[in-house]
């Protein structure tokens, strides 16, 4: 403990600087304690000086009151062994998310005087929630000790910025945010309620989930880190749901538990790096959020980026590399968009840990890939067990525009031939190059549109186009190996 420094108390202009502890008191919980309480009624800032705090409760986050420490790695705030709890939480956290008591609520939670945590900063410090993992005999899956419970930072809120903050050795969720705003509908001016939350974060070493994204809509998130997620393996938030995947981001829209009030709409990420997801998927995007990101980074996980049926997903930069954390059964990417998905400049790279592994699939409709650069490791050529295919579409009317695919090699996860497009759908645009490919493409329904240009296949019996289409139409080819087809089955009117 090193508190030397810390003033005692002192009030001006609703600030305050944690006080010392008093005679008897072994951690810090009742100093910040008897600071909030200070300045919680009329708003203020309470300062975390350059030091080390140690609690043994949450420190509850109310609305008008700021917590700012010196910076990452100056002020620190430890969760004591044994305590078990969230290190940061919002007031009455459990009475806002269950929504069953929102009709009751719905005036003192969100008019004028309500206590609802807004217009708060969380600025300044790094949080370390005290636990510690050790690897189990589950491959990648760790054990969580020391503390066992808690979330970094727990958030129903409105109006808030989180900056300059790192959280660490997390042993549930590491980042949680949610708010529900079909209520305030009832409130005048309810538009206002909905704007100004700013998060920059970084979250190292979390048991579950690293960042859950649930709400305010229409949120601006503009640095997001994210590294070693999902240690343990598990989710508490999403253990309800039977089709649920662990990922080491989440962004969710669907239903509120307790009513059919969607949670956020539309976050905006500008830019975001998550490496070393175990066993989870980097970014998972939920029911019918618009999601929006400028440059987001994948390595080193299971998977890649994965939408829902519904979502609206717009990515400029997507970077997905590496993703080595389990059985190689999950692609980098999967787009499932029924309603519209469009990635500005996709590039993803995969190296000998990732053999067997596919890149793109797309599951669904009305995606547009405008740059896509698919490169497998050149040291797999030749390798039975290298590669999987590049990009394959089992939906229609998805456009691939400015592909290039290299080194796609040995067999896709289906068995067949690597191949850098394979095309199951139909009313598809695919415009691009393959070359050191077992095969340029595979074409399973013939009404599509498929201008590729084939060049350096490998030498292992590898084809430039398989083509397997029946009475289809609208297939294109440009090649330029000499052997144009070694492979054709029925395909009258091409």
């Amino acid at each position: 403990m090193n508190n030397t420094n810390i003033q005692d108390m002192n009030i001006a202009n609703g600030n305050i600087v944690i006080p010392k502890r008093m005679k008897g008191e072994t951690n810090d919980s009742p100093a910040i304690r008897r600071a909030l309480d200070a300045v919680r009624e009329n708003g203020g800032t309470v300062y975390f000086c350059e030091s080390r705090y140690f609690i043994s409760e949450p420190i509850i986050i109310y609305r008008d009151v700021s917590y700012v420490g010196r910076g990452a790695g100056q002020t620190t705030v430890y969760v004591e062994k044994g305590a078990n709890c969230d290190a940061f939480r919002t007031y009455n956290f459990d009475l806002y998310v269950d929504q069953k008591l929102y009709g009751e609520a719905v005036d003192e939670n969100f008019g004028p005087k309500s206590t609802l945590p807004q217009n708060f900063v969380v600025k300044g410090m790094t949080i370390d929630c005290g636990a510690n993992f050790e690897e189990t005999e589950i491959p990648h899956t760790f054990r969580c000790t020391g503390n066992t419970k808690g979330y970094g930072l727990k958030i129903f809120g409105k109006r808030y910025v989180v900056s300059e903050v790192q959280i660490q050795n997390v042993p549930e969720v590491g980042f949680y945010s949610e708010f529900n705003s079909g209520e305030v509908v009832t409130v005048a001016n309810s538009f206002n309620y909905f704007i100004g939350s700013r998060i920059s974060v970084r979250v190292i070493s979390s048991g579950e989930e690293g960042f859950i994204y649930r709400g305010p809509t229409d949120q601006r998130i503009d640095d997001l880190w994210i590294c070693s997620s999902c240690l343990t393996n598990k989710t508490t938030v999403f253990a309800d749901r039977e089709d649920w995947e662990l990922a080491a981001v989440v962004f969710d829209d669907r239903d509120a538990k307790y009513g059919s009030v969607p949670y956020c709409a539309s976050p905006e990420l500008g830019f975001a790096h998550v490496w070393r997801g175990f066993n989870c998927w980097g970014v998972v995007v939920c029911g019918h959020t618009r999601f929006k990101a400028d440059h987001l980074i994948i390595e080193s996980t299971y998977g890649g980026f994965k939408n829902s049926n519904f979502s609206y997903s717009q990515i400029g930069i997507l970077d997905v590399h590496d993703c080595r954390f389990g059985d190689n059964t999950r692609p980098y990417i999967c787009l499932r968009s029924k309603s519209h998905t469009k990635i500005s400049n996709l590039e993803i790279r995969f190296s000998r840990e990732t053999s067997n592994k596919d890149m793109v699939r797309i599951d669904g409709d009305n995606v547009i890939i405008s740059e896509c650069l698919l490169r497998g490791d050149a040291d797999l050529v030749g390798l039975e067990n290298a590669g999987g295919h590049g990009v394959i579409i089992n939906g229609n009317f998805n456009q691939i525009l400015g592909l290039h695919g290299m080194h796609v090699e040995g067999k896709g996860t289906d068995g067949s031939p690597s191949a850098a497009v394979v095309l199951n759908g139909s009313r598809n645009i695919v415009r691009g190059i393959a070359h050191d490919c077992t095969a340029g493409a595979i074409v399973n329904n013939g009404d599509n549109t498929l201008d590729l240009t084939v060049s350096r296949v490998s030498e292992r019996g590898a084809v430039s186009v398989i083509i397997n289409a029946e009475n289809k139409r609208l297939l294109r080819l440009g090649l330029s190996f000499a052997s144009i087809l070694t492979l054709w089955e029925t395909a009258p009117g091409i």
